[in-house]
């Protein structure tokens, strides 16, 4: 998580993360940081499905790749919801992707099949140590704001370990 080229420079978003990195004003972050960025068809209809913000600047994000996935059957036999199935998917089938995730059970599943991830915190963290962010404190209380559950001692653990870096 310490570099750019670790991450190819493309990354497939679940809702959950996309969501509040829109809803917090921090989604500007991720054309900054990656070239191309996959959304995939039920992640999509997912974000729009609700006339808010999300679905607004979703709608209008030029970096925003919609992408059809047919779900990978060994991804289908875990039942997660149909984003994280997607997002999954998307990234088993294109390794070079490394999918955003949030859920636990999408990260058990993406930990069993060698699948690449990240959560929205750790691209915060990313952005910060590129200079994206000034703070990763007020990161991190922005998409809490937004409804990111991210635990107080978790924040201040990635915080102090930022500080040392």
């Amino acid at each position: 998580m310490s570099d750019k080229s670790a991450f190819k420079d493309f990354v497939v978003l679940n809702a959950s993360p996309l969501i509040v990195l829109m809803k917090s004003e921090l989604d500007y972050i991720l054309p900054s940081m990656f070239d191309r960025i996959a959304v995939p068809n039920a992640v999509w209809h997912e974000v729009t499905a609700c006339e808010d913000k999300a679905c607004k600047n979703l709608n209008e994000a030029a970096w925003a790749e919609r992408q059809i996935v047919e779900v990978n059957r060994r991804i289908l036999l875990w039942n997660l919801g149909n984003g994280e199935s997607e997002v999954l998917s998307w990234s088993l089938n294109h390794r070079e992707y490394v999918a955003v995730i949030d859920d636990m059970a999408a990260r058990k599943c993406s930990k069993s099949l060698t699948i690449r991830h990240i959560g929205t915190a750790g691209l915060l963290v990313l952005a910060y140590r590129r200079r994206l962010i000034h703070s990763l404190e007020h990161a991190f209380s922005k998409v809490k704001n937004a409804g990111l559950y991210l635990s107080n001692e978790l924040a201040a653990r990635l915080v102090k370990a930022e500080v040392r870096h």
